[in-house]
């Protein structure tokens, strides 16, 4: 075990204090240490900004998800109300956009279809024969 007082060096120390050589030496030696402390500290803060800006995107990519199936149901729901026929069709094989904002413009353009045949043109199915 290391002493933290040396009595024999203890008289040595003024020598030490004024010594410019050692002074520079413990100086080099603390700021290569604190700069090696300052490194690690941003790899450990890289590393949780890193993690968390991969949870917050999975985050937003399953809210947006979810959003893209209730636009979907919504649509959906609107459609077969107001059009039974073209809800068959649709369910059948029409392929929905995939983005909230596309499904969302879909549910405002749907709605607003004066009647089957304009919501037919809004996706693109061709009219009933």
């Amino acid at each position: 075990m290391i002493q933290k007082t040396n009595p024999t060096m203890k008289e040595y120390d003024p020598l030490i204090a004024e010594d410019a050589y050692l002074q520079a030496l413990v100086s080099e030696l603390a700021d290569k240490k604190a700069l090696e402390l300052v490194a690690e500290a941003e790899a450990r803060v890289r590393a949780r900004v890193e993690a968390w800006a991969e949870t917050r995107a999975k985050a937003e990519a399953k809210v947006k998800a979810e959003i893209a199936t209730m636009f979907q149901h919504t649509l959906m729901n609107i459609i077969e109300a107001r059009f039974p026929l073209l809800a068959q069709c649709v369910e059948q094989g029409r392929a929905l956009p995939d983005g909230p904002d596309a499904l969302n413009l879909l549910i405002v353009q749907i709605s607003g279809a004066p009647d089957e045949r304009g919501a037919r043109a809004i996706l693109g199915i061709p009219a009933a024969e």
